[in-house]
């Protein structure tokens, strides 16, 4: 027997499936535009987002320059109905969330996701993208100049701060937090870690990215003979001894990652900022001179050299 459809009937399923296929368009890329850290992100996740054959990826980034224009370029996104997005960058993740409330995003380049508030959303997935906590106490551990870290931090990072003293202690350091109001506080602050800790570990935030700022920091550490280590290459550039990092590229790598078992599941994963293993080191020759460090141990002396 045949069975015969009824022409509404068929009319109804193709507009369905016509419907069906038009709200499902893909992948998208936002970022800050103008930071290399962010473009060395996406580019790792282009890669890997074509290794993954992710369906509907778009490689045409959204670049978003900080004005008024991007709402209307966020806008054009929305419009295209984008099964998820990845954002790279703290101001990228929450202007691609304003705009899209339902969408799923996964994020890197987002230092402290926990302060911006990311952490709490249910569609939003966070790669790690600070610090490499076991590779920078194999640093240093081979320095053999002791194991006690403070972290210098800003208030509006304190409690960041604290998680990260508690992934060093995991790592067999002594490790405790030192918090900056202000630049005037700093005098006080630094004297105060004279003759307490071997090691000051400095972290990206308004704090160290003001070059005055950083380079009294520096001075002082060299004076104090403190060993000024860091959990990002800008700060090494900038003349902190050392750091530990995750690579941009990798975070992004990563991130392509989560995003196609997001997209083969259905649901994200649950730990709301997913590890990177892949780390890299960074050292600042000149600081080395300085604190007469004449050796560098073999985890450095492979990584990335600044003279």
């Amino acid at each position: 027997m045949i069975l015969r459809w009824p022409k509404c009937l068929l009319a109804v399923l193709l507009l369905c499936l016509v419907s069906f296929g038009a709200s499902a368009s893909g992948v998208f890329v936002v970022l800050r535009k103008g930071v290399q850290a962010y473009d060395d992100a996406k580019n790792g996740f282009i890669q890997m987002a074509y290794a993954k054959q992710l369906r509907g990826f778009n490689p045409a980034a959204v670049e978003l320059d900080g004005t008024d224009k991007d709402d209307a370029a966020l806008a054009t996104l929305k419009g295209q109905s984008p099964d998820l997005v990845f954002a790279v960058g703290s101001y990228a993740a929450k202007k691609a969330r304003q705009a899209m409330p339902d969408v799923e995003i996964v994020y890197a380049m987002v230092y402290y996701p926990e302060v911006d508030g990311l952490t709490h959303d249910a569609k939003m997935t966070g790669v790690a993208s600070l610090g490499a906590p076991k590779l920078l106490a194999q640093v240093i551990k081979s320095l053999g100049k002791g194991k006690s870290v403070v972290i210098l931090n800003q208030a509006a990072i304190s409690a960041s701060a604290l998680e990260i003293a508690t992934t060093l202690g995991n790592e067999g350091l002594s490790a405790s937090t030192s918090t900056v109001q202000g630049t005037d506080d700093l005098p006080k602050v630094l004297d105060g870690v004279r003759g307490q800790a071997q090691y000051i570990l400095l972290l990206p935030d308004p704090l160290t990215q003001s070059p005055e700022s950083l380079r009294f920091i520096i001075s002082k550490c060299v004076d104090a003979g403190i060993v000024p280590l860091a959990y990002s290459e800008g700060l090494v550039s900038n003349g902190a001894f050392a750091a530990a990092y995750i690579p941009p590229e990798s975070a992004g790598s990563k991130a392509a990652e989560v995003a196609a078992d997001i997209l083969s599941t259905g649901k994200a994963p649950e730990t709301k900022v997913v590890p990177v293993t892949d780390a890299a080191t960074a050292v600042n020759k000149g600081t080395a001179r300085a604190l007469r460090i004449n050796k560098l141990p073999k985890d450095l002396a492979s990584g990335t050299i600044y003279e």
